[in-house]
């Protein structure tokens, strides 16, 4: 059986960004995973992340706090309401909007455990 590997919360990589923060639990760079990486996205009041997509892997989204909307590069976008998950394939352009005056919390998972992504 292999080693169970902790990370306490103090060691969790947070990345801050003037639209929000990315809170990373498990990837390569952490030393936690090599197949996923996992997080947590949160979307500050009536703010979006850039247009990015990602090269190298799909990403699951799950909606756990406020409500968003998905943007695709054709300006084309869904709701999302609490509880809403949503599979983006790679290469897929997209962002998401909080349409709220409180942050949104979403988990994300991708599909390798050293994603690539790319603002366009």
């Amino acid at each position: 059986m292999k080693n169970i590997l902790i990370k306490r919360k103090d060691e969790l990589e947070v990345v801050e960004f003037n639209w929000g923060k990315l809170i990373w639990y498990g990837n390569k760079s952490m030393k936690n995973s090599e197949d996923i990486t996992i997080g947590k996205c949160i979307l500050n009041p009536y703010q979006s992340n850039p247009l990015h997509f990602h090269p190298d892997c799909y990403e699951i989204l799950i909606v756990e706090k406020g409500k968003i909307l998905h943007i695709e590069k054709d300006g084309n976008g869904v709701l999302l309401q609490e509880g809403d998950v949503i599979t983006i394939p790679a290469n897929l352009p997209h962002r998401a909007k909080n349409l709220t005056e409180e942050e949104a919390v979403l988990t994300v998972c991708f599909s390798t455990g050293d994603r690539k992504s790319i603002e366009i």
